[in-house]
C-alpha cells in the first residue's frame, strides 16, 4: 500500500511537471506568435548582470534598468495624468490610506538613447558651465570643488546610467503606440503604478516596478554575452537585442559581435 502511494505521488509529480511545462511553453509561443510590438538594442548600461555566482543555476539573467519619476519634485506622473490613465477621485482621495495603496497594472512607455537622456546630459552640462563661472570668479576652495563636483557628475552621466526613461503611461497599447510610433526607440512594456501623497491635497504617482524586469539569455548566446561583458571597452555600445511580443513580454533574440 505505502509503496502503491509513493509510485502515485512520483507520477502525479511528474504529470504536474509536465503540465506546467506545457503551459510556459503555450505562454511563450502566444507571446512571440505574432510581429514584436517593440524592437530594441540595449547596452550593459540598461541590462543589470550580476557577477554573483549561483551554483544551482547556471542561467543568466539580466534585469532591464530605467528611468523614473521622482519621488518628489517635477513630474509628468502628476495627478492630472493618474486621472488621464484611469485613477478615479475615490481611488486617490477617498481611500482609508490616502492613496498609499492604490495601484495599477498600466501600459509604460520607455524611451531608449533619445531625448529625454540628452535633456538630462544637457541639464548635467549646464551645471557644470555655471559651477565653471563660479570658481573663475571667485577662485576660492569652495567654488572649485562644487565645479569638480559638477565635472564628475556630468562624465558620470556621459558613461554609467541608464539611458532608458520612462515618459508617459496609458491605460491601453494602441493609444500608446499611436503616439509613439517608432517600435526601436519606444518601448511600450507593462508596469504597475501606485499613488503616494504629495500633500494633503493633491498626489502623484510613481513606478513601483515593470511587469517583467528580468529577462534570461538563452544559453546559445551565453558565450558571446560573457566576453563582451568581461572585456568591457565601451558600455554604451548597444549589442543586445531585445524584442517584446504580444503579450508584451521581453526576451533577448540576439548580439551585435
Amino acid at each position: 500500500m505505502k509503496n502503491l502511494l509513493q509510485k502515485r505521488l512520483f507520477y502525479l509529480s511528474i504529470l504536474f511537471v509536465l503540465v506546467t511545462n506545457v503551459f510556459i511553453f503555450i505562454h511563450i509561443y502566444n507571446n512571440r506568435a505574432d510581429e514584436p510590438t517593440s524592437h530594441t538594442y540595449l547596452s550593459l548600461r540598461e541590462l543589470y548582470h550580476s557577477d554573483h555566482k549561483n551554483w544551482e543555476n547556471s542561467g543568466i539573467s539580466l534585469r532591464i534598468l530605467f528611468r523614473s519619476p521622482p519621488y518628489a519634485g517635477a513630474t509628468w506622473l502628476d495627478e492630472k495624468k493618474l486621472r488621464e490613465i484611469g485613477f478615479s477621485s475615490n481611488e486617490l482621495y477617498k481611500s482609508e490610506k490616502r492613496g498609499q495603496n492604490i495601484k495599477k497594472e498600466l501600459f509604460i512607455v520607455l524611451e531608449q538613447n533619445a531625448n529625454k537622456y540628452q535633456e538630462s546630459l544637457q541639464k548635467f552640462h549646464n551645471e557644470v558651465l555655471q559651477a565653471k563661472a563660479l570658481y573663475e570668479d571667485k577662485k576660492d576652495r569652495q567654488s572649485k570643488n562644487k565645479y569638480e563636483d559638477a565635472e564628475h557628475s556630468y562624465n558620470n552621466e556621459k558613461t554609467r546610467p541608464s539611458r532608458l526613461f520612462a515618459i508617459d503611461a496609458g491605460q491601453t497599447y494602441e493609444q500608446l503606440r499611436h503616439k509613439y510610433s517608432d517600435t526601436n526607440r519606444y518601448i511600450i512594456v507593462k508596469g504597475i503604478i501606485q499613488v503616494i501623497d504629495e500633500n494633503k491635497m493633491t498626489r502623484r504617482g510613481i513606478i513601483r516596478e515593470l511587469s517583467r524586469s528580468n529577462i534570461y539569455l538563452p544559453k546559445k548566446l551565453h558565450k558571446d554575452f560573457l566576453q563582451k561583458y568581461n572585456h568591457k571597452q565601451d558600455e554604451n555600445e548597444e549589442f543586445i537585442e531585445v524584442k517584446y511580443g504580444t503579450l508584451y513580454e521581453p526576451w533577448i533574440s540576439g548580439m551585435r559581435l
